[in-house]
């Protein structure tokens, strides 16, 4: 997908449509009753650890509570985006909670490197979401001529999803270095609510399990959690067009730099409604059960201006994201030093 044809209809225009749409409208019961529920899946997660010590049984388990630290946190996506409440402190009370309590980490430092993506998503310089070791297109390919940063990169296209069990603690060490920076009031309170979230988890994982299963369960867990994350995310953006640092940004980018997955209730609900990432970009504040309508409202928009809408399978997403991690693999032989494939 090209850029450069581009052109920049009206913003207002698409919003006024999401008005008279009534987008805009809060789904608060049904956000509560997605609480309710990942609140007794966390209580039934924790309780279970006390009652069997089975290393099938304590596996399984864990891959439920990576799951459902996972739901946590796309529900903290979303209050930190202002989705549930009229009200933006209480929309920042909960999202703390939801992050901090629920998910250890931190709800300002994610909310730092999310907004910054939503400003430019796929912009080089501007995305921290593409400020990572892997290269989709040769506006990130780096000047760098080490051995071993040309080995990895020659082989990124399968170390890509062999190291998603890492997302989870990379997201929990950017969120100690972001608390313990500057300790203000905010910081304070995050720091107690990621303290409480591991010290209830490792005491009733120690004062009920063999240390053996306690090991067992926290590495499945982990990579359980960082799997599902990177799946997630890496969809909606990974293995588009990228922008470099010199190009101009578009609102339109928002549309034509993001991707949607297959809308089907099951995907929309694994996702956490971040399928519908388009939308999700164009419209911020309007809640995830609102995201199917607001397809309808974009899709026609983009058919009125000539602006392409994407849509993949998970699958055909994937398919993508590894094809263009393996160009750029290729593209770039050991036998020949990056600075000398830089223009």
């Amino acid at each position: 997908m090209t850029t450069e044809s581009l052109t920049t209809p009206s913003y207002d225009e698409l919003v006024a449509a999401a008005e008279e749409t009534g987008l805009y409208k809060r789904t608060l019961w049904r956000y509560g009753f997605l609480a309710v529920l990942l609140v007794c899946g966390y209580g039934a997660s924790l309780y279970f650890l006390t009652v069997s010590d089975s290393i099938p049984l304590q596996a399984l388990n864990a891959i439920f509570f990576g799951f459902l630290t996972v739901q946590w946190g796309a529900l903290g996506h979303d209050l930190s985006h202002k989705q549930i409440f009229a009200s933006d402190r209480l929309n920042a009370i909960f999202g703390t909670i939801a992050w901090g309590l629920f998910a250890g980490l931190s709800q300002e430092k994610w909310y730092e490197w999310h907004n910054a993506h939503h400003k430019h998503p796929n912009r080089v310089g501007d995305d921290p979401d593409i400020d990572i070791p892997f290269c989709f297109s040769e506006k990130q390919r780096s000047s760098r001529t080490n051995f071993l940063d040309r080995l990895f990169r020659s082989h990124q296209h399968i170390i890509f999803f062999i190291v998603l069990p890492a997302v989870y603690p990379s997201y929990l060490r950017a969120s100690f270095d972001h608390i313990f920076s500057r300790m203000d009031m905010t910081r304070v309170s995050e720091l107690l609510l990621v303290a409480v979230h591991f010290f209830l988890i490792f005491f009733i994982l120690f004062s009920s399990l063999p240390v053996a299963v306690v090991m067992l369960f926290l590495g499945i867990a982990i990579a359980t959690t960082g799997i599902y994350m990177g799946l997630i995310f890496a969809p909606n953006h990974k293995g588009q067009d990228i922008l470099s640092a010199e190009d101009p940004f578009l609102w339109t980018h928002q549309i034509t730099l993001s991707r949607n997955l297959g809308p089907s209730r099951l995907v929309t609900y694994l996702f956490g409604g971040l399928n519908f990432q388009i939308e999700h970009h164009v419209f911020t504040r309007v809640s995830r059960f609102k995201f199917r309508q607001a397809r309808d409202v974009v899709k026609a928009y983009c058919v009125a201006h000539g602006i392409p809408h994407e849509e993949k399978t998970v699958f055909g997403s994937m398919r993508e994201i590894y094809g263009a991690l393996k160009r750029e693999a290729s593209a770039q032989p050991l036998s020949q030093p990056f600075s000398q494939r830089v223009s």
